[in-house]
Formats: structure tokens, sequence, C-alpha cells
């Protein structure tokens, strides 16, 4: 049975695009510059800062999404508002995305709700280097705390760079290390609030 399975899935993988070019709907495809906050494809070319109209009866989204609706099972459910804790808001000046809920119940899981908020991300002048002579932290959790920041440079770029950091000690974490992977939770702090 697995094995029909998978025989299936791979079989609708290679149809699909070949099947979305049959409908003419790829050179419809639209794409989200996250920098820009503007719907680019060759036919259209929105800017949601000019446009009050977000929702699904633009007629350049309807005929492309019709046609895939026939060719294929799909219910449209509307506008976006959540996909995998990232919350999306709509407004005239554009798309804003946030992950208040997930940093809120991040914040929770490893007891660090009360605590201070920080202004940087990382401690100046810290160096932190594989093996400083600390005892060791616990590896799990420390590679549990550290993939919930790589998750959450989606929605905040400014926590890239000392998640990048800390990330580099995921095999032998020292307690150091724990504590610059704490100091990132406090600056998260102030955008759970």
């Amino acid at each position: 049975m697995l094995t029909s399975t998978s025989t299936q899935l791979k079989s609708a993988l290679e149809d699909w695009p070949k099947s979305i070019d049959d409908l003419g709907a790829a050179s419809a495809m639209s794409y989200i510059l996250p920098s820009q906050h503007i719907v680019n494809s060759p036919n259209v070319n929105i800017n949601p800062a000019n446009s009050t109209d977000t929702g699904n009866n633009l007629p350049h989204i309807a005929r492309p999404q019709t046609e895939i609706q026939t060719a294929f099972e799909m219910i449209d459910m509307g506008i976006l508002s959540h996909s995998l804790v990232i919350k999306f808001i709509f407004s005239p000046d554009g798309i804003r995305l946030t992950q208040r809920q997930y940093i809120k119940s991040m914040l929770a899981d490893f007891g660090l709700s009360e605590c201070r908020h920080v202004a940087t991300p990382m401690v100046e002048k810290m160096h932190l280097l594989p093996d400083m002579g600390m005892p060791s932290a616990d590896s799990i959790l420390y590679q549990t705390m550290v993939g919930k920041l790589i998750f959450l440079i989606h929605t905040r770029p400014d926590i890239a760079y000392a998640v990048s950091i800390v990330s580099r000690f995921m095999a032998a974490p020292q307690e150091n290390h724990a504590q610059a992977v704490k100091h990132i939770y406090r600056i998260s702090k102030k955008q759970s609030t």
C-alpha cells in the first residue's frame, strides 16, 4: 500500500506543472516580495498601499483561480490570515507579518515569560567559542531553543546574526552559549506584549 501511495504522489507531482501550464495559469501566478510588499506577475503589478481591495474579487486573480478550481480539487478559503503560526495582517499600507502568539508561547515554554526586555540581541563584545571551559548545557534544550529562534527569523531578521552565532554550538553547548540564547529570547519579549 505504501508503494502504491508513493507512486501516486510521485505521478501527481510530475503532472502538476504540466497541468498548470496547460491551463495557462503559470504565467498568472503571483509572487509576494516581502521587502517591497508588492504582488508581481507578468500581467499584474499591484501595490497594496495603492489598492483598497485586498480580497479575492480582483479579476486577474479570479480567472486563473476559477480555471485551477475546475481542473483540481480546490477550496477558496478567503484571505490568508494565519499560516505556520505567522499572522498576516493586510492593510492599505501593505502586508504585515507577526508571530506574537508564537513568541508568547515560546517564552512560556522556557519559563521566560517574566524576563526583562533587552535592547540588543547579543551582549556587546561577547565572543563565543566552541570550548570556553564552562560546564556543559543540556544539548536537547539548547537545540530546541535555537530551533525555535531559527523559525522566528522569518519575522525578526534583526536577530538573524545572533541566532546564526549561537546555532554553531548545537553539538556541544556550554552554559555561556545557553546564556547567549536566553539573551536573544529576552529581546523577543518586547514584541510579545
